[in-house]
């Protein structure tokens, strides 16, 4: 595909000139599918990825595109302002689970030795998150879009303390031994 590619995108989408590199293209033999893979330097917004889908849609009429943009080398600034990128991380996890869209940007965000950390102000909002497999399908999106393997938690923020599930389970004993020195 050599430099096709750059030709067919300064037409069709200029503004992203100098932005993206070609990482791989996969064709299936009938050439009913293309799958194209790009490094980006900045984020691109979703108006971007359609601009660059429907380019290659347009040379390659009958050929269903499917556009992959990795943020490898954003890597660097995700990890040291994490809360920068919320907001595109929110709607990609968002794309596929709506509804977390809320419960995400009402929390807080923290990533500290690969450890990306989600505090939610309530019990029900973790719980949803958790339910909903938020956490993985997050650890997933950063090792995919951003090349960082780290470990996703959902804990509650009860003021400046977090409540972790084994806080929750001690708490739930000591009110049990409570009970019983009351009950005798």
């Amino acid at each position: 595909m050599s430099d096709l590619w750059k030709e067919l995108l300064s037409r069709e989408a200029p503004a992203l000139d100098g932005i993206l590199e070609l990482n791989r293209v996969r064709v299936t033999r009938d050439v009913s599918n293309m799958e194209v893979s790009f490094y980006a330097s900045r984020l691109l917004t979703g108006d971007e990825i359609i601009n660059i889908r429907n380019a290659f849609a347009g040379a390659l009429t009958g050929t269903r595109i499917s556009i992959i943009i990795s943020y490898s080398a954003l890597s660097g600034d995700v990890r040291a302002s994490i809360k920068n990128y919320i907001p595109f991380l929110t709607e990609a996890l968002a794309h596929s689970q709506p509804a977390c869209r809320g419960f995400l940007s009402n929390a807080e965000w923290r990533l500290d030795n690969d450890r990306l950390t989600i505090k939610t102000e309530k019990e029900s909002d973790a719980v949803y998150l958790k339910a909903n497999e938020i956490p993985a399908r997050l650890r997933k999106i950063m090792k995919d879009l951003f090349g960082i393997e780290c470990e996703t938690e959902v804990l509650v923020n009860a003021g400046s303390m977090f409540i972790t599930p084994q806080m929750t389970a001690m708490d739930a004993e000591t009110s049990e031994v409570i009970s019983q020195m009351f009950d005798d």
